[in-house]
């Protein structure tokens, strides 16, 4: 066989054939089904893994012609981009077919001549040796466009590698590199003898000096510097006369030469395997026509597909496995692309595998002992039924880190590994990235399911049916595998039997000891939902990913395209996925022909029944009927909780949602059975400065069973329930009464828990989206009248961020729903403040501009306030002239208003001609404080500060502002403390208790806003002072929480020096140090090795940090 190395790599091959572009478009298929070949690579990329090389087996085009090659480029630049943005830059391996040539005239004599081409040998030495040359001009002048054609390649990005050329136009190899190994390909030209028309079956012609050429003369060496290498042409072996078939039998196609020769031309698709005379096999795969034509001359209708390949090699084991496909009709005329069930393929990978000795003939002992025999009487290919191809995923690749960690340790050292992970969690890409981190990614992985498995004997069982071998030889063959990986998957922790018996954990440790000791090559991975308690394996949980993580997730995802502003894209998707790996895959890829306006669709918390969410699995179906069908009280009212839980996307406490039915209240006992179950998390509210959140932890229904619950309940129990919980949160009577909730929620409260608003938020939403399907003028009104009130009561506490979130999913509705501008002018405006103060200033003019422009009846305080707000915008877009104007406007409808005082003191700070800004300034802010403009005086007073270069001076005027404390002045109440706060600490001024409980207070309000010059003063000031005083759990909590903040502004400088402070205090203080919180260390440990390497990478000295 040729290679003579160790293949620990596979290869992923897409074979495309017999796409005849210009044929008749009447009987042209492509336009037809290239939205479904899109789709259905997409699907087929996500089972196998990045595509390495695309062969293209013959006949791209129809006749050769130079439009037809235009239009081929074009239809594969699709291709080749569509890979890209699945990950995947494959080389292209074209080889010319019968239909790439333009055929000469029938009368030029050298065409004559080939019609006797095999009775000829005359003609046949005259052609190879090119004395006279006219023979061989004549075929090189039938492919000039074919060769203008693939030398153009590279000019339009796809590229065809490091190819050598040969003897005939179209003759090509290539090794195709895999890190320090190769594969070979060679494509040989079938067609050239097939100038004109008719029947050429059994005429033509492949030599072995075509081969000779493409391979330095030496077919042999060079194919034995490959690890694996498949020969390629457009025709099947019998289109070749007897005499050439014979020479490829002997000559060209040797069994330790190539692996398979892969060819198109026909109709149908094939994987043959054929041995002579003992000799080892000869493998033949013949493609599909890629939708050209419908039918063959004879009228025989032409199978449509293609195929993928993998090529690897295990244990000195050659393994091919194909994913072919086939397009079909369904019922309603469509063509789809399915697997291709005619072939013996498995029903739950799509594939046919197999596989044969790279060793074969080579046997050197004729002797067998006894753990030979064992082996062999145990069906070497009873493992293959169970193999498993993970997914390879980037993105898995590059979040999670502390997870992988605690993996790569235990593998490592052949401990086993316990991963619990929900539906959706990416399990298998998580696992993937593992392997390849710890050199295991060309070990063989097994998957036992062990779904319906409750005890040994049930496991037992399951090897049996599964394998169709015994346990014991199960552990025979697993213990011959060199390096392998065995998942147990889908373990029932405390479902079915095991929620009374509780001997299944133990059961499979037992089994992964037992298998450890056996099999000396062998690590273990064992999956389930539920996570074990007290297990003696090491476990992980893989859980939603966090905003932080999401950014990374997404920005390294393969169907990632930058829309717009890359951190709101990712905070949208974040808000709108709940951070689950497959919800954000599905996001991306509509979003590659939708908007991002469209995610709201995808969500169905805020869509509902119209949501466009992917079938639930069929084990949270299982696990779902199971609870609500259950005889048990307390279990069905648990149901029930669940029910009333998932109305609160971000989650609730028991406490408040305990009455939500009325008299049959819901008690902790219920909450219990919902965690075990693993339908709900219990999570805790983000808190730095106290070591207890003080409102407990959230109950967290999990987005897909939210998702699931909402498919299977009414619309009737879904209106009700909502009409529940928005009940819960804005009273019964809010549209007469005002917003009021029944558990005293404030919204205007600044210090009101971020997940409490996205459960508003996401009411809000929905009221409106109902309220607007319904089409009624008077709902309409209500509806857009809560967004503004609600909006108003946000502004009220200063939840800036919350409003641009808001408004940048309601803006998409009222669009979708035509909704009058008119009707929006104080959503606008609230919008556009919130934009404005979140440093978006251009987004916020273009609003005011509109609504200044617009015929919109704005009354006189709001449009003041708005012409104010855009001269605040041209003074930060440095638009000075633009900002004087609208200031004067401003300050033409009143001068007395807080507005028309704030308008005029822009106007003289940015007046060039002003000669006494300072003495103006000061008479503005005395004016402002005594008609009560609190908040107009203290942001003039904090102005004054910052031209006050005394520093007593500049303490007195901000400790004034903090004095003041006037209500709705918190903005710039919480600046002139963090300014104080600056100041005593150059001075060495050790900080207030109560100082440091409200910056404290003013940390966790900037934790969620976008505000980052404000974040950053604040993390600055709490960092020295719980240094000073060592307090080491909230050193580390308020780095975690610090961190996230700059990852997702992508501040890695300012992360990196936070890290090497506290690296430095860990130095420092070791002796002194307390046991941290286990979450707050990990993620320490963590993002510390992400950070050393990216310190390491840069040129820096990474010790300096250890």
């Amino acid at each position: 066989m040729g290679g003579k190395e160790n293949f620990s790599n596979g290869i992923n091959i897409l074979h495309l054939s017999d796409l005849h572009v210009g044929v008749h478009s009447q009987s042209w298929l492509w336009p037809t089904l290239e939205t479904e070949f899109f789709r259905d690579i997409r699907r087929l990329h996500g089972k196998t893994g990045n595509w390495d090389v695309v062969i293209f087996s013959g006949d791209l085009v129809q006749q050769a012609i130079g439009g037809e090659y235009s239009r081929l480029n074009e239809i594969l630049k699709k291709i080749f981009s569509e890979l890209k943005s699945l990950g995947s830059e494959p080389l292209f391996f074209p080889i010319p077919g019968n239909h790439d040539l333009q055929r000469p005239e029938s009368m030029d004599p050298s065409v004559r001549a080939f019609k006797d081409w095999e009775e000829d040998g005359l003609l046949r030495e005259a052609f190879w040796s090119k004395k006279p040359p006219q023979y061989f001009d004549c075929i090189a002048k039938a492919f000039e466009n074919y060769k203008n054609w693939f030398e153009g390649l590279a000019e339009i990005g796809i590229s065809t590698g490091d190819a050598k050329h040969g003897l005939l136009p179209g003759d090509i190899s290539l090794r195709v590199p895999m890190g320090e190994r190769h594969i070979g390909l060679v494509g040989l030209n079938s067609a050239w003898l097939q100038l004109r028309g008719g029947d050429y079956k059994g005429k033509l012609d492949v030599d072995i000096r075509q081969l000779l050429a493409v391979t330095d003369n030496q077919p042999d060496e060079w194919a034995a510097k490959n690890s694996s290498n498949v020969l390629v042409t457009h025709h099947p072996l019998d289109w070749l006369s007897h005499r050439s078939q014979s020479e490829w039998r002997s000559e060209i196609y040797l069994p330790h030469r190539f692996d398979a020769h892969m060819f198109g031309h026909m109709h149908d698709t094939a994987l043959v395997s054929t041995s002579e005379g003992g000799s080892a096999s000869r493998r033949f795969i013949q493609s599909a026509s890629l939708f050209g034509l419908e039918e063959i001359a004879n009228g025989t209708s032409r199978l449509h597909g293609y195929s993928v390949f993998r090529i690897e090699e295990n244990n000195s084991r050659k393994c091919f496995r194909q994913w072919p496909r086939i397009a079909i009709k369904g019922q309603d005329g469509t063509l789809k692309i399915v697997p291709n069930f005619q072939m013996n393929i498995d029903h739950e990978t799509g594939a046919v595998d197999f596989d044969f000795d790279s060793t074969a003939g080579d046997s050197k002992y004729a002797a067998v002992n006894l753990s030979e025999k064992i082996h062999s009487e145990n069906s070497s290919g009873a493992l293959q039924i169970i193999r498993k191809i993970l997914p390879e995923s980037a993105a898995h690749a590059r979040v999670r880190k502390t997870e992988q960690a605690i993996c790569i340790a235990s593998l490592e050292q052949r401990h086993p590994v316990w991963i619990s992970a929900d539906w959706g969690q990416g399990s298998d890409e998580f696992l993937r990235s593992i392997l390849i981190k710890t050199r295991l990614d060309t070990a063989s992985v097994y998957q036992l399911d062990l779904q319906a498995c409750y005890e040994t004997s049930d496991i037992r069982v399951a090897v049996e049916e599964q394998i169709g071998v015994s346990f014991t030889k199960f552990f025979d063959l697993l213990s011959a595998e060199l390096d392998c990986i065995l998942l147990l998957a889908d373990v029932p922790l405390n479902e079915g039997r095991d929620k009374e018996g509780k001997k299944l954990q133990g059961d499979v440790e037992q089994m992964c000891a037992m298998l450890l000791q056996y099999c000396p090559n062998l690590r273990i991975v064992v999956k389930s939902r539920i996570q074990p308690p007290s297990s003696t394996i090491k476990c992980v949980r893989l859980q939603a990913l966090d905003l932080a993580d999401t950014a990374t997730y997404v920005s390294t995802h393969a169907a990632w395209a930058r829309q717009g502003s890359q951190a709101a894209l990712i905070a949208k998707l974040h808000r709108h996925t709940d951070g689950l790996p497959s919800r954000i895959d599905a996001a991306l890829r509509n979003l590659q022909f939708t908007g991002t306006n469209e995610l709201l669709s995808l969500d169905a918390d805020v869509a509902g029944k119209r949501s466009s969410s992917d079938l639930a699995p069929q084990g949270l179906v299982d696990a779902i009927d199971e609870l609500r069908m259950s005889p048990d009280p307390s279990v069905k009212r648990s149901f029930e909780l669940l029910k009333a839980l998932a109305q609160f996307p971000r989650g609730e406490l028991l406490s408040s949602v305990k009455r939500f039915n009325g008299a049959t209240p819901f008690f902790m006992q219920h909450a219990i059975i919902l965690v075990e179950s693993a339908f709900v998390d219990s999570v805790e509210v983000p808190n730095v400065g106290s070591e207890v959140a003080a409102e407990g932890s959230a109950l967290v229904v999990k987005r897909l069973v939210r998702d699931y619950l909402t498919s299977i309940l009414s619309a009737t129990e879904l209106k009700k329930l909502n009409t529940k919980a928005f009940s819960l949160y804005f009273g019964d009577n809010w549209s007469l009464k005002g917003i009021s909730s029944k558990k005293g929620f404030k919204f205007d409260d600044r210090n009101l828990g971020a997940w409490r608003l996205g459960n508003a938020s996401v009411l809000v939403l929905r009221y409106i989206r109902n309220a607007l399907a319904g089409r009624r003028k008077a709902e309409e009104k209500k509806a857009i009248d809560l967004a503004g009130s609600f909006c108003a009561a946000l502004m009220s506490g200063d939840r800036w961020s919350d409003i641009v979130s808001l408004c940048g999913d309601l803006m998409p509705i009222f669009d979708d729903y035509q909704v009058d501008v008119s009707d929006l002018w104080v959503i606008n405006g609230l919008y556009a403040k919130a934009l404005r103060m979140t440093g978006e200033a251009e987004k916020a003019k273009n609003i005011y501009v509109q609504l200044m422009g617009s015929k919109t009846s704005i009354p006189g305080p709001s449009r003041q306030e708005y012409l104010l707000n855009l001269a605040m915008c041209y003074e930060r877009l440095e638009e000075k002239n633009k900002a004087m104007d609208a200031a004067k406007e401003c300050m033409d409808i009143s001068t007395k208003t807080s507005s028309g005082l704030q308008a005029k003191s822009i106007y003289v700070s940015i007046d060039d001609t002003e000669k006494n800004k300072d003495g103006k300034l000061l008479q503005l802010e005395m004016s402002a404080r005594t008609k009560k403009h609190h908040n107009l005086a203290s942001t003039l007073a904090l102005a004054r500060a910052t031209r006050t270069t005394e520093s007593n001076e500049k303490k007195k005027i901000l400790q004034e502002i903090v004095d003041g404390n006037a209500v709705g002045n918190e903005y710039n109440i919480m600046r002139a403390m963090l300014q104080i706060a600056q100041i005593d600490d150059g001075e060495g001024h050790a900080m207030d208790v109560r100082d440091l409980n409200k910056l404290i207070e003013a940390y966790h309000y900037l934790y969620n806003e976008t505000l980052p010059n404000l974040f950053d003063q604040c993390t600055a000031v709490l960092w020295k002072e719980f240094s000073r005083t060592e307090h080491n759990d909230n050193l580390f909590s308020l780095f975690r929480h610090s961190s996230l903040v700059w990852r997702l502004r992508d501040e890695k400088k300012m992360e990196i020096d936070y890290f090497r402070k506290l690296g430095k205090f860990i130095a420092e203080n070791s002796e002194k140090l307390t046991v941290f919180t286990s979450r707050e260390i990990a993620y320490f440990i963590a993002r510390g090795g992400e950070l050393t390497r990216e310190i390491g990478n840069s040129g820096e000295n990474p010790q300096e940090i250890s």
